[in-house]
Order: C-alpha cells, then structure tokens, then sequence
C-alpha cells in the first residue's frame, strides 16, 4: 500500500491515508508526531492542567454548577488504521488519560469509532454534526441525564458535499458528503458578537427544550456543532471560542446550571489560558480589523446596547 505526503512545503499539508481518508500534517502542534512518537504531557503543562482540574471543582462548588472537560478525538485516533503511520503505544493523549483519569474527562473515542465513517467525512479534520452529536451525547450521559432527555439531541440528518478544510489544501481540490444538521440550529440564534475563532461568542435559545437549563461551552473548532447539538436539550446554549479555558466574567453574567470545556487532542500539550477574559480577547480580534469593518461592528454593538443583551455588549464595548 502506498501512502503520500500532498505538500513538502512548510505549514499544514493534507496527509493521504488509506481509501482517499485525509490527515492532517505539518501544524504547529505537530499532530503527526504526536500520535506516531511516544510522548508524554510536558511537565509545566501538566501543572497547568492539575491546577486547571483543581479549579473546576472550585467552580463547581462556587457557582453551583456541574462542569467537564470534552477532549474532541484527533480523527487519526478514530481512524488508526487508515492513518500513514502506526500509533506510539504511549501517546501525549495516554498520558494525559493515565494522570488525569480521576479526573473523568469525556473522550469519546469509542462512540465516535463505532460509527466513524458517519461521525468524520474524507476531506475534513473536524468531527460532522453527526459526530458532534455523538460528543454531545456521551457527555449528557456522562452527567447521567435520562434517556429522554438524551433523545432530544438532533436525530435527523443530511448529506452535504463539502470541501473541508484539508480538502482545500489538494490541488485540485477536492470534496466529500459528510452528515449535516437536517434543521439548521441557527434558526435559533438570538446572538453573535461578529468575531470569528478566538473571542467568538455566540447564543442560542429554545424555549421548547426539556431542560429549562442553561449550557456554556469553552471550546475551538470542534466546539461550534457541538454547541449546537446541545440546542435540543437547554433553553439557553452559549459558545465562546476559548479552548477549555473558563471565564468567570462571561460565567457570572450567564449563570450558567453546565459548562463544558472543550479542547481538540492535537492541543493537550499545551494548557489553557487564563490571563484574560474572553470579552479582551474580542476586543483585541476587532481592533485588529480594518477599519470598515471595525465600525461596522461597533456600530452594531451601539445598536444593541439596550437590548436583551446589553451586559454582553456593554463588556464589548468598554473594551474598545
């Protein structure tokens, strides 16, 4: 069998692996080595994370909330087989499990490998909504909801040919069907500060979900559909791309009953990052815009500020 490597030129490449299934290679946090090398979790990291643990159960107790930690599967570890390489047989991933597992993180490696070919397509390096949807229920599971609450999770979905974003990098590019939500969440969007990746908040409300809770995720990516996901089970879901790294001023408006952090595999060897808030971090990514597109956003911002979200805007605002 004949493996290739698309791009020799530095930056992320698309890795082929078996039966046209693409990787990713060539980022900054070497996820190729990560998974074919024995590793483990650097020791200034791995402090990081105990004291990260140690802070979620003081969050917990202080804000009377139930809160996880979500690690979204690297797709090679979905996909051992169909990857280039073989697996170290300890990796940074098995490390991170054997010294945090009283910790309980929700991995679920094993739902999203049970029905892989649905929960990851060809081209992308992100789980599909259906798997997402998966993620999310493993972690309702995890806080042991019951089953009826479980079944309101989005049971319906679509093929949709994409590109993806390793697809984008073959010359021709090149696409494939992945499983998409049949009802598009976003018709439940009530809000979205404009920034996109880092500094991202967005909310959705569903006044006909069982749970009349409110759901907070700290996430990257992977984190969007599976906020989305969630919009059938909580009145109330917000997403705010920020990977696994609480913010207790978005938190203290919010109030939310679960938060979620959410952190890829590829990521485990760093740590989270709390030395400011989101709300900063917006304010950094809009002042880094042109300028047209800065004031039209602030403009929106004004538009809203006595609204239903005025504290969200008003934390926007007084940071620019």
């Amino acid at each position: 069998m004949v493996f290739d490597i698309l791009d020799l030129q530095c930056g992320p490449y698309a890795l082929i692996g078996k039966d046209r299934q693409l990787f990713l290679g060539g980022d900054s946090n070497d996820s190729v080595g990560q998974f074919t090398e024995r590793r483990i979790v650097p020791e200034r990291s791995a402090i990081s994370w105990a004291a990260n643990f140690a802070a979620m159960k003081a969050w917990e107790t202080e804000y009377g909330m139930r809160m996880s930690l979500l690690i979204a599967p690297a797709k090679e570890e979905i996909f051992p087989n169909y990857f280039p390489f073989p697996r170290a047989s300890r990796t940074v991933l098995d490390d991170f499990r054997f010294r945090f597992a009283a910790n309980n993180p929700v991995v679920p490696i094993h739902e999203l490998r049970a029905q892989r070919q649905f929960a990851y397509c060809e081209t992308d390096t992100h789980w599909t909504d259906h798997g997402a949807t998966l993620a999310a229920k493993a972690v309702l599971k995890h806080w042991g909801m019951d089953e009826t609450i479980i079944g309101e999770l989005p049971q319906e979905f679509v093929s949709r040919q994409r590109h993806g974003d390793l697809g984008v990098k073959l010359e021709p590019h090149r696409a494939s069907y992945q499983l998409v939500f049949a009802k598009d969440p976003d018709r439940l969007l009530v809000f979205d500060n404009g920034v996109r990746n880092q500094g991202c908040i967005r909310m959705w409300k569903n006044p006909d979900a069982p749970l009349p809770n409110s759901c907070l995720i700290f996430g990257d990516s992977f984190g969007t559909n599976f906020a989305q996901s969630l919009t059938g089970v909580f009145s109330q879901v917000t997403y705010a791309y920020r990977p696994a790294s609480f913010c207790t001023t978005l938190s203290g408006m919010l109030n939310p009953s679960h938060v979620i952090l959410q952190i890829t595999q590829r990521f485990l060897h760093g740590s989270p990052d709390r030395r400011e808030t989101i709300f900063d971090t917006a304010a950094t990514k809009i002042n880094s815009l042109p300028d047209a597109e800065r004031q039209a956003l602030t403009r929106s911002f004004f538009a809203q500020a006595d609204g239903p979200f005025s504290a969200l805007i008003s934390s926007h605002l007084e940071r620019l």
